[in-house]
C-alpha cells in the first residue's frame, strides 16, 4: 500500500518519483493499493496508477476501512501523514519518506518502522531507487 497523500505541499513526494517506484515494484509480483480521502487525492491516485495494471485505486473509505486494508498490507510506503502512524500502530512494515520534518520528533515507533530521509530536507531529492532498496 502506498500512502501518497498528506496535508502540506512540502511533505509530498513528487508524482514522478512515485511512478518510478511503482514501476520498480512491478517486477516483484506485488499489487499496490492507493487510498485517498479528498477529490484531489483521488485525482493524484489515478495519475499514479495510470498504465500500471497491478495498481488499484481504492474507493473512498472510512478510517476504519483504511485500517482494515492497512492491517493486511505486506508493506507500506508513506509520506509523513497520520495514516503512517496508524500503520505503525498496526505493526505493519512501513517506510516513511521524510523531507522537511524530523522523524526523530514525529516519526512512527515500532520494530517495523523505517525512516527514509531526503537529502537537504527536500523530498524532490529522494530518488525512487533508494526507497525501493529498503522494501524487503
Amino acid at each position: 500500500m502506498f500512502l501518497h497523500a498528506t496535508t502540506r505541499d512540502d511533505k509530498h513526494w513528487p508524482e514522478a518519483n512515485w511512478r518510478e517506484l511503482i514501476g520498480l515494484v512491478g517486477n516483484t509480483g506485488l499489487r499496490i493499493k492507493l487510498p485517498w480521502g479528498a477529490p484531489h487525492e483521488e485525482a493524484r491516485a489515478k495519475r499514479l496508477a495510470e498504465g500500471f495494471d497491478y495498481v488499484d485505486v481504492l474507493p473512498r473509505m472510512s478510517l476504519e476501512e483504511v485500517a482494515r486494508v492497512l492491517a493486511g498490507a505486506k508493506f507500506v510506503v508513506s509520506v509523513d501523514t497520520g495514516l503512517s502512524h496508524l500503520t505503525a500502530a498496526l505493526d505493519r512494515p512501513n517506510i516513511t519518506l521524510y523531507g522537511p520534518t524530523d522523524p526523530g520528533l514525529i516519526g512512527g515507533y515500532g520494530k517495523n518502522q523505517m525512516a527514509c530521509c531526503s537529502p537537504e530536507q527536500n523530498l524532490a531529492n529522494l530518488d525512487a531507487t533508494s526507497v525501493f532498496g529498503k522494501i524487503h
